[in-house]
């Protein structure tokens, strides 16, 4: 556990006076499952990622940490650097990072490497050029706050980088029959949770052209995104024409909420079947995803998909389709607990297989009134402690909310009705938390407590963290 880090007490952070030599980036909220060396929250020994990390060297950098009390217990992070070599490429990754907001790892000169911005956006609040005498180069400061202090993380190698992840989403897909006599013109509406959206296209779609013509598939896709928001952070269009029997298939992938009644010009409203969908996702370092095949099995060593990474799968297929890469798979395809292994052929790195475990899914409730198909139930289970005070500070996280209960010692309790009542009170206390108030149950055992509910949101992080001090 590192105490009391920042650079005017550089035994405490574990760096030596030499400072950063290479620094890797990649959009904020793009690292999740984090694994730890031991139950304090230290060293990361493991993560996963959906974006692959941008690398720079850098010299002449600087990072600082401080406390901040801002609303609650905080730090203050500080990185100045410059990276050599003007070039618009370059720039152009920098652009992208002030719009969005960045996590970073960076490695000292001692080997070790340090992760900034887990829990929030670092911000690059400078960015400068210049040129002259021996340099060109670009000066660049990251600002941000952290709830933790700078934690160690197992270092990465870009050179075999690559991480396989699964989530859950809702599939809502409209089947348009005699697609090649259909009325494609004008104003589109759809229905999303409890929301009518409306758009119109700038020019007709084009569904006979859908699975021959890819520019023309990724035109009328986005269009769709257009319709509901263009949010493809939360949406994924596919489409995909059968001309055998004239039939448009039109899905819609959210982790958010399911899409219904979908109607073009005023025509007759058309329904959704919305089915649970596996989401596999592989990120691959630049070196190996332009030279590598994968192949994905599921537990029995059967063949799910294969090929390149941009490889499209299960054209016209309902239940798997996507691409290498990204792939969506109807999850009542395969019972719960069953393992996909990815294996990565034709590279030098020495681990080449990569799995994914599939967890528990809960049956998902159609709300009528409103279309909401509600996500994956949440459970969790804690231990009780044994002493004088049966529950002691507890630290829930749920998504990109805490919950502190009971803080401070004077807070204590012992009475299982009063925790009941005090969790209840925490996670109803805001009517943005995803959370369904009516599905939360808390029941107590010999030796620990579940807690169990329902979410809006899918696929979110949920632990908790109890001190016994």
């Amino acid at each position: 556990m590192i105490n009391n880090c920042n650079l005017n007490n550089l035994e405490a952070c574990g760096l030596s006076v030499g400072g950063v030599k290479e620094l890797y980036i990649v959009p904020f909220g793009s690292l999740y499952d984090y694994e730890y060396e031991d139950d304090n929250f230290g060293f990361i020994s493991d993560f996963k990622s959906t974006n692959s990390f941008v690398e720079f060297k850098v010299q002449n950098a600087q990072f600082t940490q401080t406390s901040a009390v801002e609303d609650g217990r905080f730090y203050r992070n500080k990185f100045v650097f410059e990276v050599p070599k003007l070039a618009k490429e370059k720039r152009n990754e920098f652009e992208r990072f002030i719009e969005k907001g960045v996590t970073y790892i960076f490695k000292d000169n001692n080997g070790k490497c340090w992760l900034i911005g887990r829990e929030f956006p670092q911000k690059c609040t400078t960015l400068n050029a210049s040129t002259g005498g021996d340099a060109s180069l670009y000066r660049l400061e990251v600002d941000g706050l952290s709830r933790s202090q700078m934690q160690e993380v197992v270092c990465i190698d870009l050179g075999c980088f690559a991480s396989f992840n699964g989530s859950f989403t809702t599939l809502s897909q409209f089947v348009v029959g005699n697609a090649s006599t259909f009325d494609w013109y004008g104003l589109i509406q759809i229905v999303g949770g409890t929301n009518l959206y409306q758009y119109t296209p700038n020019q007709p779609l084009q569904p006979t052209l859908w699975s021959s013509d890819s520019s023309v598939n990724a035109q009328d896709a986005q269009e769709f995104l257009y319709l509901v928001g263009n949010n493809p952070a939360q949406t994924a269009v596919v489409l995909v024409y059968d001309s055998l029997n004239d039939n448009a298939f039109i899905q819609f992938y959210s982790n958010t909420f399911a899409y219904d009644n979908l109607t073009f010009n005023t025509q007759t409203p058309i329904d959704s079947t919305l089915s649970t969908t596996i989401n596999l996702q592989l990120t691959l370092s630049q070196a190996l995803s332009t030279s590598s095949t994968i192949t994905v099995t599921d537990s029995s060593a059967a063949v799910v998909y294969s090929g390149a990474p941009d490889d499209i799968i299960g054209v016209g297929n309902s239940q798997i389709n996507g691409m290498v890469s990204n792939a969506f798979i109807d999850a009542a395809l395969y019972p719960n607990g069953t393992t996909f292994t990815a294996q990565v052929n034709g590279s030098d790195c020495e681990t080449e297989f990569y799995e994914f475990v599939m967890p528990s899914v809960a049956n998902c409730d159609l709300d009528v009134d409103s279309q909401f198909l509600w996500g994956l139930t949440y459970t969790i289970v804690i231990d009780k402690w044994d002493l004088d005070a049966t529950y002691r500070k507890l630290k829930i996280v749920f998504g990109t909310w805490e919950f502190d209960i009971y803080p401070e010692y004077a807070d204590y309790q012992s009475t299982f009705s009063v925790l009941e009542a005090d969790l209840i009170t925490a996670f109803t206390s805001n009517p943005n938390i995803p959370i369904d108030a009516t599905t939360i149950n808390i029941t107590e055992q010999a030796k620990t407590f579940t807690i169990e509910f329902k979410g809006t949101e899918s696929n979110l992080p949920f632990y908790a963290h109890i001190r016994f001090h």
